[in-house]
C-alpha cells in the first residue's frame, strides 16, 4: 500500500519541489524520510549552517505525514501545537533523516513525536512533540482570499 504522505510529499508542493527527499520507511503510524539540506535555507551570518526553521519545517511535515498514514480515510489535518528542541543546525548538503511516530489519537487529536538525525554521525539535530487536529473543516486559504475580494 502506498503511504498517504507520498501525495503530500510531491514535487508539486512548493517546499518539496526544492528539497531532495526519499522515503526510508513507511508504516501506518510511522514515517522516516531522508533529506539533503539545501543551500536555500542557509542562516545569514553562519557559514554553511541552515536556519533552525528548516528543522522545524521538516519535523512539522514528517510528523503530519505520519498522522496521514494512521488515518483509515484521508481527511484534512492541521498542526495544533509543535514544540521543537534544537540541538544542532544542519549544514549545506548534509544528509539527514526525520522520523516521526503517532503516539496516540484521542478526540480527533493526534499526538506525535519526531526526531531529526544526521546520517553521517547519528547526531540528533532536533526533536519535537506535537499535536495535530484531524478532520479540520476550515475554508481553504485560497477560497478565503476570494471571499475577501
Amino acid at each position: 500500500m502506498i503511504h498517504p504522505a507520498t501525495i503530500f510529499f510531491s514535487p508539486a508542493h512548493p517546499l518539496f519541489s526544492i528539497i531532495h527527499f526519499e522515503f526510508i520507511e513507511t508504516k501506518p503510524e510511522y514515517l522516516a524520510v531522508q533529506f539533503i539540506a539545501g543551500k536555500e535555507f542557509v542562516h545569514q551570518g553562519e557559514a554553511g549552517a541552515l536556519h533552525s526553521g528548516f528543522n522545524t519545517l521538516i519535523l512539522d511535515s514528517v510528523m503530519g505525514g505520519s498522522v496521514m498514514g494512521s488515518l483509515e480515510k484521508m481527511q484534512p489535518i492541521a498542526t495544533v501545537n509543535l514544540r521543537t528542541q534544537h540541538s544542532h543546525r544542519a549544514t549545506i548538503n548534509e544528509i539527514i533523516v526525520c522520523a516521526a511516530k503517532v503516539e496516540s489519537i484521542e478526540d480527533q487529536i493526534a499526538v506525535v513525536s519526531g526526531q531529526i538525525k544526521s546520517v553521517e554521525n547519528n547526531q540528533i539535530l532536533a526533536s519535537a512533540i506535537g499535536s495535530f487536529m484531524i478532520g479540520t473543516r476550515a475554508t481553504p486559504l485560497a477560497d478565503r482570499a476570494v471571499e475577501v475580494q
